[in-house]
């Protein structure tokens, strides 16, 4: 049987909203003002360690602020 290698979600949802901000062309300045208007006060040293797989957990309502900022489903943040 083959071995199937394991990714947690957030370094799943981490890479869902660096390939989401780059084709909307979100800057990590403009991404963390839109995370801030959304109640979660960020800033875009906040977003380059969750792209860069910096920090180790991203929240479920995070996961819905940027599914909502990207224009996405909730779902589509958790698809690798």
């Amino acid at each position: 049987m083959p071995v199937r290698e394991e990714t947690d979600l957030s370094t799943t949802v981490a890479d869902n909203v660096r390939m989401y901000a780059a084709k909307r062309r979100l800057t990590h300045e403009a991404l963390a003002a839109h995370m801030t208007a959304q109640g979660f006060p960020m800033k875009k040293a906040g977003i380059a360690a969750i792209t860069g797989h910096r920090r180790q957990r991203i929240s479920v309502d995070e996961t819905a602020a940027f599914a909502k900022i990207f224009g996405v489903e909730f779902a589509d943040m958790l698809d690798a």
